[in-house]
């Protein structure tokens, strides 16, 4: 429930004590909000281009690895281009390797390259207790056929 409305005397009152607050414009309160917007979206875009940066600098923890950088000498420009951050990504991978995975380590950027295989094909795969081939059942009723039936 809003506060009670003032009257004019009060007001007045107030003017004349000095004790009255300065009303501010709406004109005032949209270019505060606008440059709220505004810088909030250039942190976002900021933490954005930081995070895609350091996904593909190969950081193990972005999150961590962002605690090192020095924010403040990080600038983004209207065009979308990172000042600051190349430089920082180097000296972070010199002094402070453990926060990157090494080259040729980790993913290889392409998802399923190796056949849902954990060797890579190599071989040395699943090989059953009993001996012979791995099961290679395609559905779900048939595998539990399989399990009942060998089972007893």
């Amino acid at each position: 429930m809003p506060p009670p409305r003032r009257g004019t005397a009060a007001a007045r009152t107030e003017l004349a004590q000095g004790t009255a607050r300065p009303r501010r414009s709406w004109r005032t309160t949209s270019k505060d909000l606008q440059t709220r917007y505004d810088t909030d979206t250039a942190n976002i875009r900021r933490d954005a281009a930081i995070d895609l940066a350091l996904t593909r600098a190969h950081a193990r923890d972005p999150q961590l690895t962002r605690a090192a950088l020095s924010m403040d000498d990080i600038k983004i420009s209207a065009d979308g281009k990172i000042t600051g951050l190349d430089a920082q990504v180097e000296s972070l991978k010199k002094d402070k390797a453990w926060l990157f995975e090494e080259d040729g380590a980790g993913q290889s950027g392409k998802q399923g390259d190796k056949g849902g295989n954990p060797n890579g094909g190599q071989g040395g795969g699943y090989n059953p207790q009993s001996g012979g081939n791995p099961n290679t059942v395609n559905d779900l009723g048939s595998a539990l056929a399989e399990v009942y039936n060998t089972n007893g």
